[in-house]
């Protein structure tokens, strides 16, 4: 066969036909393989959203956790001061030397005070007057 003949079995129509049929064809390709990327896409995006709102949560739990371990912190130092402040009361009214509540019961005469003074060393001198 030579070319002619073989011009002449095709039919230009058909060849046309069989070209617009090749280009829908691969529309539709396209148009399938774009509703699956967008399909994807959105489940991916979902899929991200879900991760946020989850480290959200985590975060806010989080959150809560601190500020609970805070108000405990608080109060065991509240408690602490309490403590402390009551032990101070305590040693200055009952311990020796601090026990400035306790009375001498009128012991105190002028020959002890002249003698503390002395020990003090905190006595005029009779010669400077």
């Amino acid at each position: 066969m030579n070319l002619k003949d073989l011009a002449g079995n095709f039919n230009v129509d058909k060849l046309k036909d069989m070209g617009n049929d090749a280009l829908e064809k691969a529309k539709e390709v396209g148009r399938n393989i774009a509703e699956n990327a967008k399909e994807e896409i959105g489940n991916a995006v979902d899929g991200l959203k879900d991760l946020g709102n989850k480290a959200s949560d985590a975060a806010s739990g989080l959150k809560d956790k601190a500020a609970d371990a805070a108000a405990q912190a608080k109060e065991r130092v509240a408690d602490a001061t309490a403590t402390a402040k009551e032990k101070i009361a305590d040693a200055t009214n009952n311990l020796p030397g601090m026990a400035v509540n306790e009375a001498d019961d009128g012991k105190t005469d002028p020959a002890l005070v002249k003698e503390r003074t002395a020990t003090l060393n905190n006595n005029p001198r009779n010669t400077d007057q």
